[in-house]
């Protein structure tokens, strides 16, 4: 995923990252990758905008607020 990204940095990608991430326990790289995502999220559905800022709020918490917008 980070290969394709560097390639072609598209929304979706970053918020797959992002999960991929979390998965792995990741959770500051799922954070900065949401925040990538949220800059331009152009052509995605507002309702999984809203979830990935809110799931953003919930990482910022748990890691300490070392995530920025």
């Amino acid at each position: 995923l980070r290969q394709a990204l560097a390639i072609r940095p598209t929304p979706k990608g970053y918020f797959n990252l992002a999960v991929t991430y979390e998965k792995t326990g990741r959770l500051k790289e799922a954070a900065e990758n949401l925040t990538l995502y949220l800059r331009n999220p152009q052509g995605e559905n507002e309702e999984n905008v809203a979830k990935a800022k809110a799931e953003l709020d919930r990482l910022t918490k748990l890691i300490g607020g070392s995530a920025s917008r």
